[in-house]
């Protein structure tokens, strides 16, 4: 990882995405990637690990990743203004 380890501990999932998305907030996006990787891990459906996975891979070039699990997730969370806003929909 990059210095978080993830465990059963709901804490410790939390801190993960905060950091996640703290990287996101420095465009530092490939360890945006790396982080919610190792939080997917553990936790492979969590919403934001996978909302936060597509971002990532769309700003590192990879619209297609993005779009693909943006979809899969825009179908479990219809009211999630924030997907459809990535999708451009």
């Amino acid at each position: 990882g990059i210095g978080l380890e993830i465990d059963s501990q709901h804490g410790n999932l939390e801190q993960a995405l905060r950091q996640a998305e703290t990287l996101l907030k420095e465009k530092q996006f490939a360890a945006v990637a790396q982080q919610v990787a190792e939080i997917r891990k553990q936790y492979p459906q969590h919403p934001q690990a996978i909302f936060l996975d597509a971002v990532a891979h769309r700003f590192l070039g990879d619209s297609a990743y993005a779009v693909k699990h943006l979809s899969k997730l825009s179908k479990r969370l219809p009211d999630a203004a924030a997907i459809h806003l990535e999708l451009g929909i």
